[in-house]
């Protein structure tokens, strides 16, 4: 599991529950809009969601088609 948290100009990343990196956004960044996912050999995603602070789902996809 891959957990990614972005709150104040700040982020960081989350796997298998346990954190693995902390970064900053730039300042004048406004908003999220978009995800990028690179593996180092074979890998694949089975599932993304992303949410607001709230709770609010605002995409999700179980790439099950």
């Amino acid at each position: 599991d891959v957990k990614c948290v972005l709150k104040d100009n700040k982020g960081e990343v989350f796997i298998d529950g346990k954190p693995a990196k902390k970064f900053l956004i730039p300042s004048g960044t406004s908003r999220f809009v978009g995800l990028g996912v690179l593996f180092q050999g074979p890998g694949s995603v089975d599932f993304v969601r992303v949410k607001e602070h709230s709770g609010k789902i605002i995409f999700e996809d179980d790439f099950s088609r």
